[in-house]
């Protein structure tokens, strides 16, 4: 996420992209690939916070037995907290995108 100051009010920027980790349970890291043409990328670096959401769904009020019971929306989100640093090797960069295609190709 970014925050983009204008006169009197703050923005909040979001982009959504693929997340790989390292699969290390000792300390998880978290990597992703923005696209020199998403100009987001130049402003990520050392942002806090990364919002996860994934499973969510309207739940009616015909699910309940209770009449008196009102509609609602179940949802799963995972805040991450941490600083964004950008992989400059070439290297890094090639071993994340082949990470990121072998996890997202097989969803297609």
């Amino acid at each position: 996420m970014k925050n983009i100051r204008h006169k009197h009010r703050i923005a909040i920027v979001a982009t959504h992209i693929p997340i790989v980790t390292n699969n290390a349970h000792s300390q998880i890291k978290l990597y992703t690939h923005i696209a020199l043409a998403n100009p987001q990328w130049k402003d990520i670096e050392g942002q806090e916070v990364l919002v996860i959401t994934e499973p969510h769904a309207y739940i009616s009020l015909r699910h309940y037995v209770n009449e008196e019971s009102v509609p609602t929306w179940n949802y799963v989100a995972v805040h991450v907290y941490g600083t964004v640093p950008i992989l400059r090797q070439p290297d890094e960069v090639m071993e994340l995108l082949d990470r990121t295609a072998k996890k997202t190709a097989g969803r297609v």
